[in-house]
């Protein structure tokens, strides 16, 4: 399994820290990148696809008042 990554904007806007971690939180890599929004940020189309077809079933099987669990 993947370690956690951050992502932090610095007092620059638009630049980023971004530090990845692995086995036992070493840090594995650390970047600064320069963009309106880091990549790691940017949610796949399919992903995207797939969580509107979660919410809609969710919705659809969901009785009055158990909405609130979103």
């Amino acid at each position: 399994m993947a370690g956690r990554s951050t992502v932090r904007e610095t007092a620059f806007a638009g630049v980023w820290w971004i530090c990845h971690r692995g086995a036992g939180d070493k840090v594995e890599s650390e970047e600064i990148a320069i963009c309106p929004v880091p990549s790691i940020l940017v949610s796949h189309r399919a992903d995207i696809a797939a969580a509107a077809r979660r919410i809609a079933q969710t919705l659809e099987e969901s009785t009055p008042g158990q909405a609130e669990a979103f």
